[in-house]
């Protein structure tokens, strides 16, 4: 499923993001490398090196981590710099619980 994603331009970044963060939920170990937060209004990297070289072909174009991250900027993510939530990407409209308005 994830590598037709990365094939298919036409389906926007946020589609792509939320649908690998969905198959990365799948799995304990999976979910060490990229997951939700326990509330689902954020996400974590929690291993670049293993994302770049495991996740990120099979779902995006980028084949750096910092692309990743310019990728998220440029779609209105911002990085959580302090409390809980540290190192975490958010945007109000990027939400586990509503798949439709990521679209």
């Amino acid at each position: 499923r994830g590598v037709s994603l990365a094939l298919t331009n036409q389906i926007p970044f946020p589609v792509k993001l939320y649908q690998m963060l969905e198959d990365m939920s799948g799995s304990a170990e999976k979910r060490k490398i990229v997951s939700w937060s326990d509330d689902g209004k954020c996400f974590r990297c929690h291993d670049p090196k293993k994302f770049v070289t495991d996740v990120m072909p099979l779902y995006f174009r980028q084949s750096k981590y910092k692309s990743f991250q310019r990728q998220l900027h440029l779609y209105g993510f911002h990085r959580q710099s302090s409390g809980v939530k540290k190192g975490f990407y958010m945007h109000e409209e990027f939400q586990r619980s509503d798949r439709e308005r990521c679209s």
